[in-house]
């Protein structure tokens, strides 16, 4: 990796076999700068240089990537085997599910508190006194990343957990009397059930992150337990608010408890069909691996194409 400066585009290729002891190994041929346009055709040529200068050819490899089109057209061109990322698969279901205006809202809601505790000392030393004082944890509010969607749920169960202790510090004299715009979440808004709706994919994309194992094996059984855990059900659309409005977020202010909603459709039966569906529709990729389990010999190459911005 000499001579390649952070910031640049870069085309990295892994390979990973199981050795003759049965261990699995893992190596890190080459990472080259990519000075090229990003289309399947130049990714395609790329991949090519790199199996033929490492003698990979007759190792007939399978290939997995992200599921950018040009990198699986890539793949094709190539006429090798295709192994779909299902990390890949499972965050941008996640982000479809964490698109859906009313979660949308309570996300942005509960990031402005959060980013509220963290810019403000003052505020901060209060929620620590009042976490002694209810015998909670005495834990930082997490903000979530947008390139990470656990990242998310991760600032949702710290919310949680500090609930009590975040609303007696918005509610106390020094706040009400010095941030009167920043308005309250209830537990009814940050529902434990839309925490439930995400746990099982975060748990599911931390086991196809293991990197002392193969994983290949265990996509057809984690995608079946998801599809189970993430079947809507009547009990979903019973008793659920949509986390408030943007009407109800103008008529809030700091102390007010959010006000009690008619029940609509359940945001948490909205996430947990629209992440069905998302896997429902690339489950035909990953049940079909299954020839590939049984394959002798088999070498599997990882290809990470980075792309900056600015990048063609």
């Amino acid at each position: 990796m000499n001579g390649i400066l952070i910031g640049t585009s870069c085309f990295t290729v892994t390979s990973h076999y199981i050795d003759n002891e049965w261990c699995l190994m893992s190596h890190m041929p080459q990472t080259t700068e990519v000075l090229t346009s990003h289309n399947a055709i130049n990714i395609a040529d790329m991949l090519t240089g790199d199996i033929q200068e490492w003698g990979l050819t007759s190792k007939d490899p399978a290939v997995s990537m992200d599921n950018a089109a040009n990198m699986v057209r890539a793949v094709e061109i190539l006429q090798l085997m295709h192994v779909g990322c299902f990390a890949h698969t499972l965050n941008l279901a996640s982000q479809a599910g964490l698109k859906i205006p009313a979660v949308s809202r309570l996300l942005a809601r509960v990031r402005r508190i959060v980013t509220f505790f963290h810019r403000s000392t003052t505020a901060n030393h209060i929620l620590k006194e009042k976490q002694k004082l209810l015998q909670l944890p005495v834990h930082k509010l997490t903000v979530d990343a947008g390139t990470r969607w656990n990242s998310a749920l991760d600032m949702l169960e710290r919310f949680l957990e500090q609930q009590s202790a975040i609303s007696a510090t918005l509610l106390s004299q020094d706040m009400r009397r010095n941030e009167k715009d920043l308005c309250t979440l209830t537990e009814e808004d940050v529902t434990i059930d839309l925490v439930r709706v995400l746990k099982p994919v975060k748990e599911a994309t931390l086991a196809m992150s293991e990197d002392k194992q193969p994983t290949l094996s265990v996509i057809a059984p984690l995608l079946a337990l998801l599809q189970e855990a993430l079947t809507p059900s009547l009990e979903d659309s019973t008793g659920q608010n949509t986390y408030g409005n943007d009407a109800d977020e103008g008529a809030e202010e700091m102390g007010e408890a959010t006000s009690t909603k008619k029940p609509k459709k359940s945001s948490t039966l909205e996430m947990k069909g629209s992440i069905h569906c998302w896997l429902a529709l690339r489950s035909n990729t990953f049940v079909s691996q299954g020839p590939v389990l049984r394959r002798t010999g088999f070498f599997h190459l990882r290809v990470i194409l980075s792309l900056q911005e600015g990048a063609a």
